[in-house]
């Protein structure tokens, strides 16, 4: 979401390629970053794409037995996710628009992973019996290693550079 910043370009296109690797999502998952350098090739990670791609998934998935993963990286504070691109005025993800857009999608089992500082704020408005929400951090406290030398974040590290590589319960 925070284009000046390309440790998470670098956190989405590595998550991604460990799910193709490990999960076998090759072909059916789409990637949204904020950065410069992917700026001509890949959708950029704003509301409104997110809401586009969130709605055509929803009218491609199996509702019995697909799950929706959704992995958010980026900056935040209390209730926002930073969406950000040099030179664009983006407007900013909330936990309660998130909720609408994957309601209206259809899309019922749902496993969220929100990478950010603040982001256990995002778990009131989204966590249900059949939503499973993670996150770096609690509601009240930050998250770390997002300068922009980093491949990846600590939690990223953490839960998919290391965890996920040996685990697939994503509970566990």
């Amino acid at each position: 979401g925070y284009g000046r910043e390309a440790v998470f370009k670098r956190e989405v296109v590595a998550v991604r390629q460990l799910f193709d690797d490990r999960f076998g999502t090759k072909g059916r998952s789409i990637s949204l970053i904020n950065h410069p350098s992917t700026a001509d090739e890949i959708a950029l990670a704003d509301v409104g794409n997110l809401d586009r791609a969130l709605q055509h998934i929803g009218r491609l998935m199996d509702g019995r037995r697909d799950t929706l993963f959704l992995f958010l990286t980026s900056h935040g504070e209390k209730g926002v996710l930073s969406v950000r691109m040099p030179g664009l005025m983006l407007a900013q993800l909330r936990p309660e628009s998130l909720k609408k857009m994957l309601d209206r999608s259809g899309i019922h089992k749902r496993v969220i992973v929100v990478s950010s500082c603040h982001s256990g704020s995002f778990i009131p408005a989204l966590a249900d019996p059949k939503t499973l929400v993670i996150t770096a951090s609690r509601a009240d406290r930050s998250s770390f290693g997002c300068e922009d030398r980093r491949q990846w974040t600590y939690f990223g590290d953490a839960y998919f550079n290391q965890a996920l590589r040996h685990e697939t319960s994503f509970k566990r």
